[in-house]
């Protein structure tokens, strides 16, 4: 629900403790903030460590040499 905040001489201004408690913000942490369509919008970053996992358990080759042979190998294999 829509919360009335008040913007400090300074500029700055408060996340209201419901936000904060739901978003799981703590002091220090960063966000992005940009304007859409008039609106002051702002957003947690992707948490690298969040994205583990996302691409499955493969194991990625140990060199270049590998990945290439890897690479090639899976386009022979589809092109066939």
């Amino acid at each position: 629900m829509p919360e009335l905040i008040t913007v400090s001489d300074k500029g700055q201004i408060t996340i209201p403790l419901q936000f904060r408690e739901k978003l799981m913000l703590q002091a220090g942490d960063k966000m992005y903030c940009e304007i859409v369509d008039g609106a002051f919008i702002c957003r947690r970053p992707v948490d690298f460590f969040s994205l583990r996992g996302c691409l499955g358990k493969k194991k990625l080759p140990e060199n270049e040499e590998d990945l290439f042979i890897e690479a090639v190998a899976e386009h022979v294999m589809e092109n066939s």
